[in-house]
């Protein structure tokens, strides 16, 4: 929940920011590459910045909009949108390093969206940070249970229910087929239920439960099987 109200957080600043955008921008960058214009010759001759830094804050602007979310989704385009985020515009294009050593606040501007930016840029790498703690703690949680169940700590059909509830709750992890067996097998009793149940009607419920105890620890031992390959990737 925290991950979605932080989402949900960026969206509204980012649009809420982009109404103080300024237009002029263009026009600093251009300033700027006519008061360095020596500079540039030596530095960075036929290079446009308007068209590089263009293509550096599009990226984040794309990523606060909305678009981290697509990212989110897989762990190895997480870590490579990370790893572009933790770099500056100067990272980005070193060619213009030797603007570092300028204070460039003069042209408001490009010091307003370069601030924006870098504000984005935080929230985005939080985002990305929270994501990969909750899949880290939703992997441990599956793999508990799945371990129970194998070494039969617990009984397959209170597996399922705990793997069956992960599941609609949106452990992506988990396979349907686990809520499909705590369906199935809903109406047999938890352990803190035998006492409450008729011996013989008890007997039979196991037996129930026996029979499909082969197919779901194989589930279980394949489940586990790929998520503890996730865990060490």
């Amino acid at each position: 929940m925290r991950l979605q109200e932080k989402m949900r957080e960026l969206i509204e600043r980012y649009y809420q920011d982009c109404t103080k955008h300024d237009s002029i921008l263009s026009r600093d960058l251009q300033n700027l590459q006519h008061d360095f214009a020596e500079e540039f010759k030596r530095h960075a001759p036929q290079e446009i910045l308007n068209a590089d830094f263009s293509t550096y804050t599009a990226y984040t602007h794309g990523l606060a909009s909305g678009g981290i979310r697509t990212k989110l989704e897989d762990p190895l385009e997480r870590h490579k949108t990370r790893e572009w985020l933790s770099k500056s515009f100067f990272e980005w294009f070193p060619k213009y390093r030797f603007l570092e050593s300028y204070r460039l606040d003069e042209y408001q501007s490009l010091d307003q969206e370069l601030s924006l930016i870098n504000d984005w840029r935080a929230r985005l790498i939080e985002l990305i940070d929270l994501k990969s703690i909750e899949e880290s703690s939703a992997l441990k949680e599956v793999i508990e249970v799945l371990k129970d169940m194998l070494n039969e700590k617990i009984p397959i059909h209170q597996g399922c229910h705990l793997l069956s509830a992960m599941y609609h709750n949106g452990n992506e992890l988990i396979w349907y087929d686990f809520a499909e067996y705590a369906g199935k097998l809903n109406d047999i009793p938890l352990p803190d239920q035998y006492t409450l149940w008729n011996e013989d009607a008890l007997k039979l419920k196991l037996k129930e439960l026996d029979e499909h105890r082969i197919i779901v620890l194989k589930m279980a031992q394949e489940l586990f099987s790929e998520v503890s390959g996730n865990m060490s990737k």
